[in-house]
């Protein structure tokens, strides 16, 4: 396949956008906000519509992001990042295609029931944490990562040619390209002790890139 195809052009503009938006808005957090539920509810739509587009925006976030907090927002006192945004998204939007075709491919395949032991597992550590009186933001935030790997449903429904998998390649290379541009970027800036690196150390610390 050819790396540098649409594909990567069109990720790795949306990519260096995203960070340098990220940089933006990362000392108003009302922006923040604003950015984390236009991506979210961007994600949720354009997966509605066709939901293999709306896998390959949640696996260049994945791609790009260490921890996903390009973007987050809070919520009654917890911390949500962009990537369990789109995730959320991502998922609704598998159900709602699932419920408009009737069909969920994963239901044959070994992979569902892989999921379904792995949720019941999942289940029971958070019951067992609950009953020892873990708070409950900390089972959250131990779940969600288990949790992410229900993306291998909507996956399963949405990739389902060569040209799919050679796409997500396109991405995953536009993510490397995008992850050195910043870090030289970083070395740069670093190294010469401009006035700019406390504050783009502060976002890179917090964003948890």
């Amino acid at each position: 396949p050819n790396l540098f195809d649409r594909t990567f052009r069109i990720a790795g503009t949306a990519m260096l956008a995203a960070t340098l938006l990220s940089v933006a808005t990362f000392f108003t957090p009302t922006l923040q906000t604003v950015a984390f539920w236009t991506c979210t509810l961007f994600t949720f739509g354009v997966a509605v519509w066709r939901l293999r587009y709306g896998v390959f925006l949640v696996l260049g976030e994945l791609f790009l992001g260490s921890f996903g907090y390009l973007f987050s927002t809070t919520i009654h006192g917890f911390s949500f990042s962009l990537r369990l945004g789109m995730f959320a998204a991502i998922m609704a939007a598998w159900l709602v295609h699932a419920a408009r075709t009737r069909r969920i491919r994963a239901l044959q395949s070994p992979v569902f029931h892989l999921l379904l032991l792995w949720a019941l597992i999942v289940g029971i550590g958070a019951v067992n944490g609950a009953l020892h009186g873990t708070p409950p933001s900390d089972i959250f935030f131990d779940m969600n990562g288990y949790l992410y790997l229900g993306l291998a449903l909507p996956l399963h429904e949405a990739i389902t040619t060569r040209r799919d998998l050679e796409q997500i390649f396109s991405i995953l290379f536009a993510a490397v390209f995008v992850l050195a541009i910043q870090g030289l970027f970083l070395v740069a800036i670093f190294s010469h002790h401009y006035d700019s690196a406390r504050a783009l150390y502060r976002w890179v610390r917090d964003s948890r890139l």
